[in-house]
């Protein structure tokens, strides 16, 4: 298992991965440094160990919103609805162009 360095709010952790998961964990891992900079940012004098878990609760939040709210809220969103529209529009176009074969 490869072992990757990770910064977190200064301070380098070492953690391990699978093979190919590199280049992930260290996305995800400059996500949370930057959420913990933000947090840092309004709390200066927070902890080590609430800072951590204020990161922890804040991303789980995001995966949850992702998980049941995002589909829902992207639906509602004009673009979606733009592209709706557009692809109904090829759609019967699509069986305009079939029919007359």
């Amino acid at each position: 298992m490869p072992n990757v360095p990770i910064i977190i709010d200064g301070r380098q952790y070492n953690l391990s991965c699978g093979h190919g998961q590199e280049e992930r964990l260290s996305f995800l891992a400059k996500n949370m440094d930057k959420r913990a900079a933000e947090i840092r940012r309004a709390i200066p004098q927070i902890s080590e160990n609430l800072l951590l878990v204020m990161v922890g609760i804040l991303e789980a939040e995001d995966a949850y919103n992702l998980r049941n709210g995002a589909a829902v809220s992207l639906q509602n969103s004009p673009e979606f609805l733009q592209i709706e529209e557009k692809a109904s529009k090829i759609a019967a176009r699509i069986d305009e162009l079939a029919n007359s074969l």
